[in-house]
């Protein structure tokens, strides 16, 4: 079962292309990684990465810093 998913919130997140704003991720089964439709910040790029190769940005109004990732 295909499942796509628009975030509510924004979401900001490094990609290898750059700062990216999520726009959908789809969910293809619990067998393959979810599929992240990103925009490129710089270049209004339209991308997709799999969930290995995106990482959520620092934001300290949800608690989330950069020393949380690498522990």
């Amino acid at each position: 079962m295909i499942c796509v998913y628009e975030p509510r919130n924004h979401l900001e997140v490094d990609t290898p292309k750059g700062r990216a704003s999520v726009w959908l991720v789809t969910d293809y089964g619990s067998e393959t990684p979810k599929l992240l439709t990103c925009i490129i910040q710089a270049t209004g790029e339209i991308w997709e990465f799999t969930n290995d190769k995106v990482r959520a940005t620092s934001n300290q109004t949800f608690g989330r810093d950069t020393h949380s990732f690498t522990q």
